[in-house]
């Protein structure tokens, strides 16, 4: 494999703003960060049927939320839980998708869709309005973020021939304008994040890396170090890897008890809040500039806090959906405790039947301004 050559090499910075080391486990920190939690019964009607949420946005509101895995279908409801329209729909007429991919809402309100099926990426208000449509030379980002929304800056997964970096730039033809971030191994890693930071710069973080990164239009510089990984570990990790096939190496990923192999980040007004995965174990931390503890999970033990997967954050809301997934997992002492907690607090009862052929239940959590 040939190494690939960035035109934009990450800029060297003295002293990155670190995250507090490690603080202790405490299994009942994250109640006494939010001081209100919302759940979302969603309406369950044919037109509004989701099968696995990929992402979700506020949008003032109402929520929008992407389905592209089973549905099809980007759907926004309102915060009562209430179906009112959808974006887009599966065709190959103007304003339609073949494969829905990723989304994105800029700051101006517009949503892009990514169609993987055609390379498409479509343009509509947050009304559902279509706009215009930019079909790209190759296939469309896996990820991917506006500037100025004339420039994609997409993020790519594996090493291929076509994509050998992680982040790329183009034009609303494809055409590449710069590239940065060379995968350093053959290995088919998934393709990252993006999220806004403080002030609405853009940052990107990305598997088996521990750095944050800001992205603008020709540079890229490190953010924020995460402190997930010791860099030998990691090294030394990749090295006995890099030969396994994909298989093996996720079997050894997935046990490993040294490396993260997965973290999800989310950045709220005055907090991050990140979820990552060691070996059996999954992990909730609420971080700000002093405090790091952490709430674990640990799925050998049937023992899990909260069975939400988190998607997003809006100002000091986390907000997901109850995975029932995740329910399947605990002792059904406190599974039926949670389900009863849900039914109350919806008005309707839910079962672990009904979250798996119903809608599912958002969730948003507001985390307390310390």
């Amino acid at each position: 494999m040939k190494p690939a050559v960035p035109t934009i090499s990450v800029h060297e910075v003295e002293n990155v703003p670190a995250w507090p080391k490690p603080g202790k486990t405490n299994d009942g920190f994250f109640a006494s960060e939010i001081d209100s939690v919302k759940y979302i019964l969603l309406e369950t009607s044919p037109e509004s049927m989701l099968g696995e949420i990929s992402q979700i946005f506020r949008m003032g509101d109402s929520l929008m939320v992407v389905d592209a895995y089973v549905g099809n279908s980007v759907l926004v409801f309102d915060l009562e839980g209430k179906f009112c329209y959808r974006i887009g729909d599966v065709g190959r007429g103007p304003g339609e998708y073949v494969s829905l991919g990723y989304v994105h809402v800029s700051d101006n309100g517009l949503v892009y869709l990514s169609d993987s099926g055609s390379g498409k990426i479509l343009v509509y208000t947050k009304e559902g309005e279509f706009v215009k449509e930019h079909r790209l030379k190759n296939s469309a980002p896996q990820t991917f973020f506006m500037w100025n929304d004339s420039v994609i800056i997409g993020g790519y997964s594996g090493y291929r021939l076509n994509a050998p970096y992680r982040l790329v730039w183009m034009d609303m033809e494809g055409n590449e304008l710069e590239t940065a971030l060379p995968y350093m191994t053959g290995r088919q890693y998934v393709a990252g994040n993006f999220l806004k930071g403080e002030h609405s710069e853009i940052l990107f973080s990305c598997p088996l890396n521990d750095t944050i990164f800001q992205v603008t239009a020709h540079s890229v510089t490190p953010y924020l170090s995460m402190g997930f990984y010791d860099k030998n570990v990691l090294d030394n990790f990749v090295e006995d890897t890099k030969n396994m096939n994909e298989n093996a190496y996720l079997k050894e990923l997935y046990r490993s008890d040294e490396i993260t192999n997965l973290i999800d980040v989310f950045r709220c007004d005055n907090h991050w809040v990140t979820y990552s995965q060691k070996g059996r174990y999954t992990y909730v931390s609420v971080i700000d500039k002093n405090r790091r503890d952490y709430w674990r999970s640990d799925i050998k033990k049937k023992l899990i806090h909260i069975p939400d997967n988190f998607k997003t954050s809006w100002h000091d809301w986390v907000i997901g959906y109850v995975n029932p997934e995740a329910l399947d997992y605990v002792d059904e002492r406190q599974r039926e405790a949670f389900l009863e907690k849900l039914s109350e607090t919806c008005g309707s009862e839910i079962t672990l039947d009904s979250l798996k052929q119903c809608n599912p239940v958002v969730t948003m959590y507001h985390l307390k301004n310390r």
